[in-house]
């Protein structure tokens, strides 16, 4: 290929193309949406814009040059301490602006770099009725670029080089992440310097990523699974407006206003203080901590309080039941819910783990491969986190055929029941801890795994250490451990259970 391209002419494409486009044998596909086919042109109408189009004039295509990023704090930060883990493998910096920083140097992958900036905060610290211009915010940021280059110009100035980054807005979390090589590290933490204190504002981006919006909410709002899960979030959460998380309606993101939002991302993002930074993989921490100190320590930071905000996302108590129906295929989903208060730990959520995995084992092998009733699912879910409420959410989701969900509601019902009465099988349990052994094996070995790992255990304020000890806590399982999980976390007074079922169904569950 390489040898071939710096032979091929302007004369050889335009040949090729008179070759190939033949005006009298056009076949023109145009699809859209059913419900909205009133943009739809007709055929003479189509084929007249193609011939229009074959008389316009050919315009040169005059690329803009860029040299560079430029843009670079005033006077760069210092490492004010500096710990080291030796059972972990990690080194912890403490910077002059404040912003602390978690390295573990791995050789998993050779050259690769992962990164993931965060605090407390994220857009639930913003009133409900700003709730569409805060959960576009950064998403809004990426898509306009930094002061004095566009996402494009960025891309060509990025090109041959492997950096990716990009500013988020969750719920309760406000950060940066990404990943890198070794090599293009300066030029990655030269961007996040940028994307951190000059976000750009450009009016012309801003509207096309709202126009892009559209047509994938409308999409959305057609799909039955959205539609149903959007349906369960409501009921699960008695109407709150914070339950449908970062999804906004048609009429909702008319509301958002670019500019608006590019003020609210300023407000956050332009103060550094609170950051935490984790960066995993092929680095020498000794090496990299100048460089470090320089851009991340280089961010304006100001002592401010940053915290998570209860926005009273209480789910309904007892047990409640509701059957949606939208769509047309002849197919249903049935999902099972446990939610509550709890205290996070580590062996609570292995403990959940292996107890989902378990009743794994009887979803697969009785109702998928003896019953032959399910297509797939199973139980999935644990601990949400240890802050702002302390709440955990284990979920069992099956897809079935519509005939099929009253007797696997009963089947799943009964198979924690008597999960908790007899407790597992000690096959089962050997087979579950084997495998929670063999995928923590792979995952040590992973740099994804440990920059998740890292950063949570940084968010929870825990100590580390029991990464290292995973395997032991593994081995402490026995099946009495199951049962006192079934009884803590999947408590059958209180549930939520809905189903999925086409339109053209009418029967409801027991």
């Amino acid at each position: 290929m390489k040898d071939q391209l710096p032979g091929i002419t302007l004369q050889d494409i335009n040949q090729e193309f008179l070759k190939q486009y033949q005006p009298d044998k056009i076949f023109l596909l145009i699809t859209g949406p059913v419900k909205d086919s009133s943009f739809i042109p007709a055929s003479s109408e189509a084929l007249a814009t193609i011939s229009k189009a074959e008389n316009l004039m050919a315009i040169r295509y005059i690329d803009d040059p860029v040299a560079s990023l430029t843009g670079a704090p005033t006077k760069g930060g210092r490492i004010v301490s500096k710990t080291k883990d030796t059972v972990v493998g990690t080194t912890d910096l403490v910077l002059s602006n404040g912003v602390t920083i978690t390295l573990k140097p791995t050789d998993f992958k050779t050259g690769e770099i992962q990164m993931d900036g965060w605090r407390p905060g994220g857009y639930h610290q913003f009133p409900i009725s700003r709730r569409p211009d805060a959960t576009q915010a950064a998403k809004l940021a990426n898509a306009m670029g930094v002061v004095g280059y566009t996402p494009n110009q960025l891309e060509k100035i990025l090109a041959g080089k492997y950096v990716s980054l990009e500013p988020y807005l969750n719920d309760d979390e406000e950060g940066i992440e990404g990943n890198t090589t070794k090599n293009d590290l300066p030029t990655y933490l030269q961007l996040l310097y940028l994307y951190l204190t000059k976000p750009a504002f450009d009016s012309v981006l801003g509207r096309l990523y709202i126009e892009s919006q559209q047509s994938y909410i409308t999409n959305l709002q057609a799909d039955p699974v959205a539609f149903f899960l959007d349906s369960l979030r409501r009921l699960m959460y008695n109407g709150n407006p914070w339950a449908l998380g970062g999804e906004l309606t048609l009429s909702e993101l008319k509301e958002v206003n670019p500019y608006e939002a590019w003020k609210m991302y300023k407000q956050i993002f332009s103060n550094a203080d609170g950051f935490h930074f984790t960066f995993v993989g092929d680095f020498n921490p000794d090496s990299v901590g100048p460089l470090l100190a320089y851009w991340i320590g280089g961010l304006p930071s100001t002592p401010v309080h940053h915290s998570f905000t209860d926005v009273r996302l209480t789910p309904e108590k007892g047990v409640s039941r509701a059957v949606i129906r939208k769509g047309i295929a002849d197919q249903s989903r049935i999902e099972l819910i446990f939610n509550g208060k709890a205290i996070y730990s580590p062996l609570e959520q292995l403990r959940i783990d292996a107890t989902n995995a378990l009743l794994n084992l009887t979803v697969f092998n009785i109702m998928r491969e003896q019953m032959g009733k399910i297509y797939g699912g199973g139980f999935s879910g644990g601990m949400l986190d240890n802050a702002p409420t302390n709440d955990y959410q284990i979920s069992a989701v099956l897809f079935c055929g519509p005939e099929n969900v009253d007797t696997l509601v009963d089947c799943l019902l009964g198979l924690l029941e008597k999960t908790v009465r007899d407790g597992p099988l000690n096959d089962d349990l050997n087979k579950v801890k084997a495998t929670l052994l063999e995928h923590n094996q792979t995952n040590m070995k992973q740099n994804y795994y440990w920059l998740d790992m890292l950063t949570n255990t940084w968010m929870k304020r825990e100590d580390p250490l029991w990464i290292m000890n995973y395997a032991n806590m593994v081995a402490a399982i026995e099946p009495e451990d199951i049962v006192s999980t079934l009884k803590k976390y999947y408590a059958l007074n209180r549930y939520t259970l809905a189903i999925l079922n086409p339109e053209s169904l009418k029967s409801a569950i027991k």
